[in-house]
């Protein structure tokens, strides 16, 4: 303990080098934790120390650069494309395969938020239907759902015997097409109300569409 005094007498003397040795003791640990676990988790961008993705993210068409993760970090596949009956392009065109990267699970951190992407629909109904079970949950929202009260509504509820209970009530409402059809009239006349508005004044489509 001696030969670490001169050391620990520094750091109590520099208010400065206290807090980064606190910093330290706590961000390594963090990091080599986030590093184990990461070995077990989809492939994806590496990000940066603490706020992990939030930088890698664009403003807007982020869809796009969930794609563009999809591609980079997918695997390889092929493709054989064969032109429809009616195709007015030359055939030549889908006359060879195509090599793609698809990457249909890609991962993400965002200030230690953990996101999956799903990039293609066998991937959602792979996880979020045969699996519903495993990945059905959902986060807790603490302004909307717990200090608003929105926690108990099917929106945000987490996945147990209520959201069962929940999903079943609305099942026999909507789950059919012959339920379906007793709004059929309902829909189309909101529907022809929507459409002559928005041909009234094509400025105002994101306002009726929230209505």
């Amino acid at each position: 303990m001696e030969t670490f005094a001169p050391i620990v007498d520094l750091v109590n003397n520099h208010p400065y080098l206290s807090l980064v040795s606190v910093i330290l003791g706590c961000a390594v640990p963090a990091h080599l934790a986030r590093r184990r676990s990461r070995s077990k988790l989809p492939p994806g961008p590496k990000g940066y120390p603490i706020v992990g993705n939030l930088f890698d993210l664009p403003p807007t068409h982020v869809w796009e650069k969930f794609g563009s993760w999809g591609r980079q970090y997918g695997g390889l596949s092929f493709l054989h494309l064969h032109p429809p009956h009616n195709s007015h392009l030359d055939p030549n065109v889908y006359s060879r395969d195509f090599s793609v990267h698809i990457g249909d699970v890609v991962y993400i951190n965002v200030m230690g938020q953990e996101m999956i992407i799903l990039n293609t629909s066998k991937a959602a109904v792979d996880l979020l239907d045969k699996r519903s079970a495993n990945y059905s949950d959902r986060p807790v929202v603490m302004m909307c759902g717990e200090m608003v009260g929105w926690n108990r509504s099917m929106v945000l509820v987490r996945y147990g015997l209520h959201f069962r209970e929940l999903r079943k009530y609305m099942s026999r409402l909507v789950g059919t097409r012959a339920s379906m059809e007793r709004f059929a009239s309902l829909q189309e006349k909101e529907t022809t109300k929507f459409v002559a508005k928005v041909m009234a004044d094509p400025g105002s489509l994101v306002q009726q569409i929230r209505k």
